[in-house]
């Protein structure tokens, strides 16, 4: 571990984890202010007088299970990092566990006392407080384990990224299934609630199909687990022909993997399983180990980039306009344009206020993203030119005017900006990070490795 600290605590990495701190600190007030709208005659005193009217401050009031869980999680990340960066600087953990709680403290509380004077906004001192365990907790975990995972974090991201980036993208494409099985984020161990869950679940198959149309099943289920499963394949490195062993073990873990996510539904309000979704995620991942075994290597990895580029494409189409009930309907199109506050960044994921849109939010960027990187990839811009990045994250930007001008013809569905602006982000994220050794060898024809462009 020493020699990995001494490449790693160095004034770039105490930086880094600065700059990410203050990026989150940023995102925190950001959100909690929105939309910025400062009353002019706002009952300050009133306000104040409510102050503590909310659970846990008073044991009497209604409890709001995602209230709670996302204000004992939303601090953290902050804790965590202002602890760990003060421990790369040499103070002491106690210190530095009070340093970053009385940090989280502060900020939750200049954000609740601001929140009295905004009419969209209510403050509330339990919503301090759970911010300030939230960032205490955060804060334990920073001193106790963050050095260690920072460390280790980094070693491991830069060697895995070189020589097998394909693990880190299948990690991210897990957490996001995962997230998006999980949603609303609601945990549940009470029996009751656990019961209802069962009571609304389906267990026969054809009923749990009827549920949703076949090119849903096809689009969500079975290719995502049909991708999941050649990327776990892909896990073996440079080995252009899979084995049969490492086809089946990828296509039964991919399977695991929905089966337990499934499971997980049970102890989520207001969520309820489905044989379904655990029969058409194995038929996915049962054909994603025949394309590894027959398939994967007879295409040429130019090939492989295009196909991966299209199939995201065609995703995100798919999930962007999702269920394509068109209707023509000028007074649904002029009630979706955005008004002038609905253009600021973050928008509708700050006045939602739900842990959903930081998955919304984290999936728009990685899919372009992720979209940006394959394209870098497949035409050999393993380094753009001055300019590069914004000329990507104009076109991004671009694409996501299109998929949310359409959503105006969907009555279903309510435009956002914000996306907008995570699809440029993500593209710009992908335009600039900087190209793994392996990908310059994909980018060629036969496999061929070449020398990158400086």
């Amino acid at each position: 571990m020493n020699s990995i600290e001494n490449k790693h605590n160095d004034p770039n990495s105490i930086r880094l984890i600065y700059v990410f701190g203050m990026l989150y600190a940023f995102l925190l007030i950001y959100a909690s202010l929105m939309p910025f709208d400062i009353g002019a005659t706002h009952n300050i005193e009133k306000t104040f007088s409510r102050f503590w009217d909310d659970w846990p401050i008073d044991p009497n009031a209604d409890i709001s299970g995602s209230d709670v869980m996302s204000n004992l999680l939303l601090y953290m990340p902050l804790g965590w990092i202002v602890a760990v960066g003060g421990v790369l600087r040499g103070v002491s953990g106690p210190v530095a566990m009070v340093i970053a709680t009385t940090v989280c403290m502060l900020l939750s509380f200049a954000v609740e006392m601001t929140q009295m004077i905004l009419d969209s906004r209510f403050s509330s001192g339990a919503d301090w407080v759970l911010n300030t365990i939230s960032g205490a907790l955060g804060s334990i975990a920073g001193v106790a384990f963050g050095k260690r995972i920072w460390f280790g974090g980094l070693r491991w991201f830069q060697v895995c990224w070189q020589t097998r980036p394909a693990v880190i993208g299948t990690l991210m494409f897990i957490i996001l299934l995962a997230a998006d099985a999980w949603a609303p984020y609601l945990p549940t161990l009470l029996l009751k609630q656990i019961w209802r869950s069962l009571e609304g679940s389906h267990f026969n198959a054809l009923e749990g199909l009827a549920l949703y149309p076949w090119h849903w099943w096809v689009m969500t289920r079975i290719m995502l687990y049909m991708l999941l499963t050649v990327l776990l394949v892909s896990w073996g490195g440079r080995k252009d022909v899979p084995s049969l062993g490492v086809s089946i073990g990828a296509s039964v873990g991919a399977a695991g993997l929905a089966f337990v996510l499934e499971i997980g539904k049970i102890f989520i309000a207001s969520r309820t399983f489905n044989i379904a979704n655990v029969l058409t995620s194995c038929f996915g991942s049962l054909a994603g180990a025949v394309i590894a075994i027959f398939f994967l290597d007879k295409v040429s990895p130019l090939r492989k980039l295009e196909s991966m580029c299209a199939v995201i494409f065609i995703y995100m189409i798919y999930l962007w306009w999702f269920p394509f009930d068109f209707t023509w309907n000028v007074d649904n199109i002029q009630k979706g344009l955005p008004t002038f506050i609905e253009i600021l960044p973050l928008y509708h994921y700050a006045m939602g206020a739900e842990l959903n849109h930081i998955r919304l939010f984290v999936q728009s960027i990685f899919l372009l993203g992720l979209l940006t990187f394959l394209l870098r990839t497949r035409f050999g811009w393993t380094r753009f030119k001055r300019g590069g990045i914004f000329i990507s994250a104009g076109i991004a930007g671009i694409f996501g005017m299109v998929l949310e001008g359409g959503q105006l013809l969907l009555p279903s569905r309510t435009p956002s900006m914000t996306d907008v602006y995570c699809f440029a982000a993500g593209a710009s994220i992908g335009a600039w990070i900087p190209m793994p050794k392996i990908a310059h060898e994909a980018s060629q024809p036969n496999h061929i490795a070449h020398k990158p462009i400086d």
